[in-house]
């Protein structure tokens, strides 16, 4: 009995130790939305939120980019092969980040920041997904502990994000960009400093150049899969925002904050699982990767009962604590009902998204995430147009189900195949 719990209490604590890092920088930046939230007007923390939401689509375009990949190509192939793929992926990391600050200091600048707030936020968006990619690599070279260093230093210093602002309150995202952007070079540095080094000695325009190759095998594919993937998740945010402003988007941005737990947990988790799940499938182990499925669906299952209690709890007792006055709390009750069944389809699919991501099944991943998109994207935009802002949320639930009933059945044929092989190898295997 002993022999058989062990395992599982070392699987637990690396799952756990996964989420200290990301459950830290959860807590800082909920504790600043709602610094925020209490000082700022309804069209400004709109406008703010908005922007962070971009940023977070960021990071999942750079997960499909890169992220992903590293995680399958850098467990296949010769050693050789591995440092040639390295190289393209990071070269083409570093030249995407320093595009993508340029387009986040346009988008600053449209919404009507500043020019200085804009350039501080893109330079902090940039150096964020430097950052991403050097979480990536540091799990799928077993560096968990320099993810965790890394989480906890960008949460403590979010966390002088309040006292700052309120030493300077006439000019709060000046200071909050700035406040993220040293959070994040903190961060970088708790990676490992002669990491990167090493990775910049490596960089060439031609590794680049080169990245082509992993874009036609896995990036495409992946990058359709994450773009469909935001559209089915936050179709709301783009529509609302673009048909009735910042100011309508606010309240369902605030009501979001009650699902931030799960939201940050599966995230955490999904990082953590990705390359971790990449080696038992290169390894050829089907069945570890259905055990390891099963305690992925049991953790994901206890975060969102956490935070379902979390949530009723906060509203039930002290919702003033978290939602200033002008927030209806009767719309953030309603609302955050209806996200926490989003969380439902997003647990269901959640496992099954990262099982296909290791193995590389990105094309399948893909077609099911662009009909949950069509699903998403027409349900918000018929409900904002007759049942409001608020409601929107359902069509978002529609596409969520959708997407969680098409990976859940990609998922399965996946493991019944590898299965079936694993039981049948070629003629020649079994001579052997």
């Amino acid at each position: 009995m002993l022999g058989k719990l062990l395992p599982i209490a070392r699987t637990s604590r690396r799952h756990v130790l996964a989420l200290v890092g990301p459950v830290a920088t959860a807590g800082s930046q909920l504790l600043l939305s709602i610094l925020l939230m209490h000082i700022m007007d309804v069209r400004d923390f709109g406008r703010l939120s908005f922007l962070l939401l971009l940023t977070q689509l960021s990071w999942g375009v750079w997960s499909a980019l890169f992220c992903a990949p590293l995680s399958s190509l850098l467990k296949q192939g010769t050693s050789q092969s591995r440092i040639v793929a390295q190289h393209r992926l990071f070269s083409a990391n570093l030249i995407g980040a320093a595009m993508a600050a340029a387009v986040f200091a346009v988008i600053g600048r449209v919404l009507g920041f500043a020019m200085p707030t804009a350039i501080l936020f893109a330079l902090y968006a940039g150096a964020a997904l430097l950052r991403w990619y050097g979480r990536a690599q540091a799990y799928v070279e077993g560096r968990q502990l320099a993810v965790t260093r890394s989480d906890t230093a960008y949460a403590l210093v979010v966390l002088l994000c309040p006292l700052t602002v309120r030493l300077h309150p006439a000019q709060p995202m000046l200071t909050v960009s700035f406040m993220l952007l040293v959070a994040v070079l903190f961060a970088m540095a708790a990676l490992q400093p002669r990491s990167l080094g090493r990775q910049l000695r490596g960089f060439s325009l031609r590794a680049a150049r080169d990245y082509r190759v992993i874009w036609r095998s896995h990036g495409q594919w992946a990058l359709l899969g994450v773009i469909t993937t935001e559209a089915t998740a936050n179709a709301h945010a783009y529509l609302i925002t673009l048909l009735r402003g910042p100011s309508a988007f606010a309240p369902i941005a605030a009501s979001m904050i009650l699902i931030r737990p799960l939201t940050i947990g599966t995230n955490a988790l999904s990082e953590f699982e990705r390359p971790r799940l990449a080696g038992i499938i290169a390894d050829g182990d089907i069945a570890q990767a259905r055990r390891s499925l099963s305690f992925f669906r049991l953790l994901l299952s206890a975060v969102w009962l956490a935070t379902l209690l979390l949530a009723a709890g906060v509203m039930l007792m002290r919702p003033r604590l978290l939602f200033p006055a002008h927030y209806a709390l009767d719309e953030l009750a309603v609302a955050g009902g209806l996200w926490m069944i989003v969380g439902i389809a997003r647990m269901v699919r959640t496992p099954d998204s990262i099982l296909l991501q290791a193995a590389g099944s990105f094309r399948p991943l893909a077609m099911a995430s662009v009909a949950s998109a069509a699903v998403s994207i027409l349900g918000v935009a018929l409900l904002v147009a007759v049942a409001g802002p608020l409601w929107s949320i359902v069509g978002i639930i529609a596409g969520e189900a959708v997407f969680a009933a098409m990976t859940w059945a990609q998922g399965k044929r996946w493991l019944h195949g590898s299965s079936r092989a694993e039981d049948h190898p070629p003629e020649r295997e079994r001579v052997a």
